[in-house]
Formats: structure tokens, C-alpha cells, sequence
């Protein structure tokens, strides 16, 4: 939704619907390609530094200095996808309701608000 290009399925038929739907797959599936490079190299440049960090507290002879240092990577990427998730939801209503822009801004609005009463 936010950077992707839309995925034009066109229910016509014809050569030239086909042709401008398979255009369109080759340059979503680039956009894909491209997201998921950059998810992955960001998720390991946080996953060295956490590395780094937990051993150099383990070396200093402290534990769980913070929080989630006890637990597994896979809790915390399933914590992680949760916490993706919930702002995903308070971001789209207001995207579409306001446009992009201003809608992802109302939206950290709202996970601050929440985030503020809890």
C-alpha cells in the first residue's frame, strides 16, 4: 500500500491487457525484490549490533541489562512483526480516510495516544 506500485490485474481480455499486465507484475515483483534486500540487510545489521551487545554485557559480567536480553530472536521478531502489524492497522484507516501523507501522521498520532493511556 505505502510504496508499493498497484498490482494492475485488468479483468478485460485481449493482447494488449495481457501485455500491460505482465509489465506492470515485472515491476512489482522488481519493487518486491528491492524491499525485501533491504528488510533483510537491515535485519542483519540489527541482529549484529544485538549480537555485539549481548556479548560485550555477558564479557562485563551483567545480566539482563534490557529487556528481551533473556529471550530467544524468534520471540522478538514474533514481538516485532506483532508491533509492525498494530501500527499497520493505525496507519491505513487514516491513509485512506486522508490521504497518505497526513494519514500515516494521524496514525503515530494514535499509537502515541495509545501508548500514552496504556
Amino acid at each position: 500500500l505505502l510504496g508499493l506500485q498497484p498490482l494492475d490485474l485488468s479483468i478485460v481480455g485481449g493482447r494488449g491487457a495481457s501485455a500491460s499486465v505482465a509489465a506492470n507484475w515485472l515491476d512489482w515483483a522488481h519493487d518486491v525484490g528491492w524491499t525485501a534486500t533491504l528488510g533483510i540487510f537491515a535485519w542483519g545489521v540489527l541482529a549484529l549490533g544485538w549480537l555485539a551487545y549481548r556479548r560485550a554485557v555477558g564479557a562485563a559480567g551483567e545480566e539482563n541489562v534490557a529487556i528481551g536480553a533473556n529471550s530467544s530472536g524468534w520471540v522478538l521478531m514474533r514481538e516485532a512483526a506483532y508491533h509492525e502489524a498494530h501500527w499497520a492497522f493505525y496507519r491505513n484507516a487514516p491513509a485512506l480516510a486522508v490521504g497518505t501523507y497526513w494519514g500515516v501522521w494521524t496514525g503515530l498520532v494514535l499509537v502515541a495516544l495509545e501508548a500514552a493511556l496504556n
